[in-house]
């Protein structure tokens, strides 16, 4: 850690872990497709990333590698470049139960952009004993841009939608890695642009 880095900037004493979920918002408005004065409607699929406190086995590292885009789709100034980098969480982890719920935190990018834009933030605070989910909001990803219409009507919903979600994933009598581990009632949301918009 430089000498010079923020006070807050140093990693909890929680190892962390990491999955990805794959959720499915039924019966939407699709505004991308409304047409004579009909909107259809159609099963939204949001992807989200969790990062939480983890246990890292002994002789285990905390190394996971994140595959993403630059650019934006539809768009042929800014083709879409897919890169890797590196982060310090272990995929599919053990979850850390620790001494009680952990508080929840909900991530939401900009448009455009995408649920890995800020896991230097996501791995830290999972690392100080917080559950954080990280949206992939669809349509209006580097992937999948769209018209931004749909970012203007599904930003807020796709936000209530994961908290709803997450709090029966994360329900104690659940059979998920995530039961019992937060305590949704104690949310908090993150987001920057669009993402800083959306409740």
């Amino acid at each position: 850690m430089l000498p010079d880095a923020p006070e807050l900037a140093p990693r909890g004493a929680y190892g962390v872990g990491v999955r990805t979920v794959a959720l499915m918002n039924p019966d939407q408005l699709d505004v991308l497709h409304a047409k004579d004065g009909q909107t259809p409607r159609y099963n939204r699929p949001i992807t989200v990333e969790v990062w939480y406190p983890a246990r890292i086995p002994v002789g285990k590292a905390a190394n996971v590698s994140y595959e993403q885009v630059m650019g934006t789709a539809n768009d042929p100034k800014r083709p879409l470049i897919p890169f890797s980098f590196a982060g310090r969480a272990l995929r599919d982890a053990t979850p850390d139960p620790g001494t009680g719920a952990y508080p929840l935190v909900i991530v939401s990018h900009g448009y455009v952009g995408s649920r890995y834009l800020m896991t230097y933030l996501t791995e830290n605070l999972a690392s100080k004993g917080y559950v954080v989910v990280a949206i992939d909001h669809t349509e209006s990803t580097f992937q999948d841009a769209g018209g931004f219409a749909s970012t203007l009507l599904n930003r807020s919903l796709d936000d209530l939608f994961v908290l709803n979600e997450m709090g029966k994933l994360g329900a104690k009598t659940g059979k998920t890695f995530l039961a019992g581990l937060f305590d949704a009632d104690n949310t908090a949301l993150i987001g920057y642009s669009m993402g800083g918009k959306g409740w």
